[in-house]
């Protein structure tokens, strides 16, 4: 099956928010092309929610399905972008950033996202990597 016929398969918020993870991830590809790390979360940045409409499986798959379709986008825009939809639906995932041992002279670094002390954004060959850098979500304030 052809990835149109596979869209057109899927149901209509399943279909809406794939289409948000495309234009999210170019959108924060172009953003660290541009911007420094620090000023591409702000404008990525919301507060972690109480309410969902989707699973953390569903979510993390939008952005990997959308990923598959934009495979000049590294890691780091990937996470920033499933941190966000992460949030939005009430999971506070952690981002980790993490470097692996020069292998023929080159570093290697890597992002994903933690959830509840589980990898589910990322998540390949992490014991290669040690962490540098934790970024939690911000929480919503309890009033």
């Amino acid at each position: 099956m052809t990835g149109l016929v596979k869209f057109f398969h899927l149901s209509f918020g399943e279909q809406l928010l794939l289409i948000r993870s495309l234009s999210l991830l170019f959108m924060a590809h172009l953003c660290l092309r541009f911007l420094s790390l620090q000023t591409t979360r702000r404008l990525f940045s919301t507060r972690v929610c109480s309410a969902t409409s989707h699973s953390v499986h569903q979510l993390v798959w939008a952005v990997t399905s959308a990923s598959r379709r934009l495979p000049f986008i590294s890691c780091m825009p990937r996470a920033i972008v499933a941190q966000r939809l992460l949030a939005l639906h009430g999971f506070g995932a952690a981002m980790r950033i993490g470097v692996a041992p020069p292998g023929e002279n080159k570093l290697q670094a890597h992002a994903w996202l933690e959830y509840e002390g589980e990898a589910v954004f990322g998540a390949s060959e992490l014991d290669r990597y040690t962490v540098l850098l934790t970024l939690e979500p911000e929480r919503t304030p309890h009033v």
